[in-house]
Parts: structure tokens; C-alpha cells; sequence
């Protein structure tokens, strides 16, 4: 994965709140990290012990409150995870054939 960096407008010891449940938002990222980014595929059910479906990850995201460090309130929000698929064209091969020099002879002519 090229891109690996995701909330980065948080820091690790930020908080982050999924209804009661509270996170630093440093665990949360290593959460991530370690299920999408190090294992280098999606699992089918991604488990937060939230309670909550990868579908709705996906889709819609999940509704969180983040409190920064040194703010007095807390910021309302959902968290959705992208995954981004691409296709890169490998380089095309540029071998030259046997009939390269008679062609340009004859363009030359």
C-alpha cells in the first residue's frame, strides 16, 4: 500500500469515542494499520469489538466523537474506511525487430 497514512490531522494521543467506548486515537490507527495495511488484504469481517458490521465501515461509516488533545469539546463525525483498487499498466516492452533498419531505409528514401 502506497498511501499509509490515514487521521493524520489527529494525534496518537487524541481520543476517540464510539458511544461509551473510548480509544486513543493512536490504538485506533494501530488497529487499522495492522488489519488492512500490514496483512496486505481486507478481511471479510473487520472487528473493533464495536459491534458494528464491515459493511457499515465501508459504507456509511460509524458515528464517533474526537476529543484533541488541549480542545474543551468534542468533535461529532463519522469515521468511514476507503479502500482504494487500481489497475497500473506495466510498461510496455520495447524490443527492436529485425526489420527495424529496413524500415527506416526505406522511410529515409
Amino acid at each position: 500500500m502506497e498511501n499509509q497514512d490515514f487521521l493524520s490531522e489527529f494525534g496518537n494521543e487524541d481520543v476517540i469515542a464510539f458511544g461509551s467506548v473510548l480509544h486513543k486515537t493512536g490504538k485506533f490507527k494501530n488497529v487499522v494499520k495492522n488489519t488492512f495495511v500490514d496483512r496486505n488484504w481486507v478481511p471479510i469481517k473487520f472487528n473493533t469489538n464495536l459491534g458494528v458490521s464491515s459493511e457499515k465501515w465501508l459504507e456509511e461509516g460509524v458515528s464517533c466523537e474526537i476529543l484533541r488533545l488541549g480542545d474543551k469539546f468534542w468533535q461529532k463525525g463519522k469515521i468511514k474506511i476507503r479502500v482504494s483498487v487500481e489497475f497500473c499498466p506495466d510498461e510496455p516492452e520495447i524490443t527492436e525487430s529485425p526489420l527495424d533498419d529496413i524500415r527506416q531505409a526505406i522511410a529515409e528514401h
